[in-house]
């Protein structure tokens, strides 16, 4: 459980960087949104301890889950807020990337909730479809490289 949980934080460590490539400037709503993601990450590591030692119970899975729901939606905020009207990136930032960043934010936190449903199944079922989330960033990367927008 600890290597899913490392690499799932390392996914939106990455994911932070990323949108922080575009982000030009700075105000203390994105200051606290940055805290609040932070906050999230930091929180992780309560249900991975969950998850280690309840793993079999549909509840634990759901926990997990839900935290990283919420970690995903928090960093989608983040990058919402300062891409709205342009409002934090570069006045010229294309259209087509602001919406490729939405789009892909929108990956680990939709398996997520897709994997609350899978844990009513089993919840180690929900576990390996957490492993789903780098494969389909990796797709969707390739995808949008094939046919940008």
């Amino acid at each position: 459980m600890y290597a899913i949980s490392f690499i799932v934080i390392g996914i939106y460590w990455m994911a932070h960087q990323r949108i922080f490539h575009y982000i030009a400037r700075s105000d203390g709503g994105l200051l606290w949104l940055n805290v609040l993601f932070l906050m999230t990450v930091a929180f992780l590591p309560v249900p991975t301890n969950v998850l280690g030692h309840f793993g079999g119970l549909r509840t634990a899975a759901i926990f997990y889950a839900l935290s990283l729901t919420a970690t995903g939606l928090v960093l989608l905020a983040l990058w919402l807020y300062a891409s709205a009207h342009h409002q934090l990136v570069d006045a010229k930032l294309d259209a087509a990337v602001i919406t490729h960043q939405t789009r892909r934010l929108l990956i680990a936190p939709g398996i997520a909730v897709l994997s609350i449903g899978l844990a009513f199944v089993s919840p180690y079922l929900a576990e390996a479809s957490w492993l789903l989330i780098g494969g389909a960033i990796f797709l969707y990367e390739r995808g949008f490289r094939r046919h940008p927008a």
